[in-house]
């Protein structure tokens, strides 16, 4: 068997890596691909410690390591462990590897205009689409449930992707041009990225210099895109007018109904939805419920009718990975849309008595039994990790 090397996206595990009683800064796997330990577990022996540092474990590279190799933008495909590509890893380890991918690439964008970063940004579309084509719901709920000290524009821009991609799909858009929308998806508010990050926990106002920053960020962001040699006339236009809307009140251009691309429209929606669902320095996240709600209202007059409808129906009133009350006390997390809009398919892992469960159970909230009764912020289960790494099938790394 080949041995997975850095340019793979893994290393071996070090001894720096694994703090006694400390959470676990990265996941952990084998070299099958399988989770060993997910992220924020935590060893608590020297013993355990020992026998985790005298195997063959991998953890995702680092930012910094992978800027270091400048490798990750460029990574052939031959030298990518067969084992991984084959069998895969859960949905949060792919999450782990490509974030990085897209973090090098935003880094490199941040110095300028970068053909390195949109080569990487290039084939992170790719291996999104093909891990969406077989666990969409398990990578929307990854994304969802992301650690909230990682970068806010990384994730939304992983959030815009997936989402695109799934309105596409169910919209009858062919698969070219969906790989076309998940690149804009991945770099849509690529101008302003590090603002973001900046003013993510404020609790001021913007001021009028970040308003005129947010205001242009569609066209530097074009304009950024053509510089790295981007010509893909379908993700420039997404990125250049996913702020406008029907009725000429968007930006910048200010253009209205059938001046607005299709692929636009739908990153409209995928952008909206992921900004409301995400924390913010001047706001906690939105009940998805509620942000499904607002942008329906909003229909036909901002935003496309029929779209929103569409992405109601595939995405559901709670999008994969909420953690919800159940009418009879149970506490779990929506693994994914149901026939019913308003009653996802959800895995209880707290009982009725507030206990942590050891396995999780499967419950059918269109049943008035188990509907669902309202959003809860976080769940706290010993295994939580352990368990949502087992509800959605592993996907493949095919960077």
């Amino acid at each position: 068997m080949d041995q997975p090397t850095a340019k793979s996206g893994f290393r071996q595990l070090n001894a720096d890596d694994v703090e006694l009683g400390q959470p676990l800064r990265w996941s952990l796997h084998n070299d099958q691909g399988q989770l060993l330990l997910a992220r924020g577990s935590v060893v608590r022996t020297e013993n355990q410690r020992n026998r985790l540092l005298s195997q063959r474990v991998l953890v995702p590279l680092s930012p910094d390591e992978i800027a270091a190799r400048r490798g990750a933008a460029a990574i052939p495909a031959d030298d990518i462990n067969r084992t991984y590509r084959q069998k895969g890893v859960d949905v949060f380890g792919w999450l782990d590897a490509h974030y990085e991918l897209l973090a090098t690439s935003y880094g490199l964008l941040g110095e300028g205009p970068s053909t390195d970063a949109v080569a990487g940004i290039r084939r992170l579309a790719v291996a999104l689409q093909k891990a969406a084509e077989q666990n969409s719901e398990g990578l929307l709920a990854a994304v969802f449930l992301c650690r909230e000290d990682r970068s806010y524009a990384l994730g939304k821009a992983f959030h815009v992707a997936l989402f695109c991609n799934a309105l596409a799909r169910v919209s009858g858009v062919n698969a070219e041009t969906r790989l076309s929308l998940i690149a804009a998806g991945l770099t849509h508010d690529v101008a302003m990225w590090q603002m973001q990050d900046q003013i993510q926990l404020r609790e001021a106002p913007l001021s009028d210099a970040q308003w005129s920053v947010i205001r242009a960020h569609c066209a530097a962001g074009v304009e950024l895109l053509k510089q790295s040699g981007v010509r893909d006339p379908i993700w420039l236009t997404a990125v250049g007018q996913h702020h406008e809307r029907l009725n000429g009140s968007g930006y910048h251009l200010g253009i209205t109904d059938a001046q607005i691309e299709p692929v636009a429209r739908i990153m409209a929606i995928a952008d909206v939805f992921a900004a409301m669902v995400r924390i913010r320095g001047d706001r906690d996240k939105r009940v998805p419920k509620e942000a499904m709600r607002q942008i329906f209202m909003t229909r036909g007059d901002e935003i496309d009718s029929t779209l929103v409808q569409l992405f109601i129906k595939k995405i559901g009133m709670f999008a994969p990975g909420c953690m919800l009350r159940l009418v009879n006390g149970e506490i779990g997390v929506a693994t994914g849309a149901s026939s019913n809009a308003a009653s996802p398919d959800v895995a209880v892992i707290i009982d009725s008595n507030n206990q942590p469960l050891a396995r999780s159970v499967y419950r059918d909230t269109a049943s008035r039994g188990f509907a669902v009764q309202e959003f809860v912020s976080e769940v706290d289960h010993p295994q939580l990790q352990e368990l949502l790494a087992t509800w959605w099938n592993p996907v493949p790394i095919t960077l």
